[in-house]
């Protein structure tokens, strides 16, 4: 992910801009990977059963081949600055 500091910086409303990002992992289980993928747009917008057939694949997919459970890593930022 680009660092966006020269255009908060550019704005010149923000003083001295902190950035920083972090990387971390979160760890799913077949049910709770497909509740999360359900909060998604993309996948609420899928007809009911192209949606229930998609699930399905998936979770037979991390039952099958990982075992029941799958690693998500995510990458957070921070940009932190005092409004001028």
């Amino acid at each position: 992910m680009p660092n966006k500091t020269s255009e908060i910086e550019q704005t010149n409303l923000f003083g001295e801009v902190t950035y920083r990002f972090y990387r971390w992992n979160a760890v799913y289980d077949t049910t709770t990977y497909i509740n999360l993928l359900n909060t998604y747009s993309g996948h609420r917008n899928l007809d009911r059963i192209t949606r229930e057939r998609f699930f399905h694949k998936i979770a037979e997919l991390i039952d099958t081949k990982f075992n029941g459970q799958i690693i998500k890593g995510y990458l957070t930022t921070l940009y932190l600055a005092h409004l001028l």
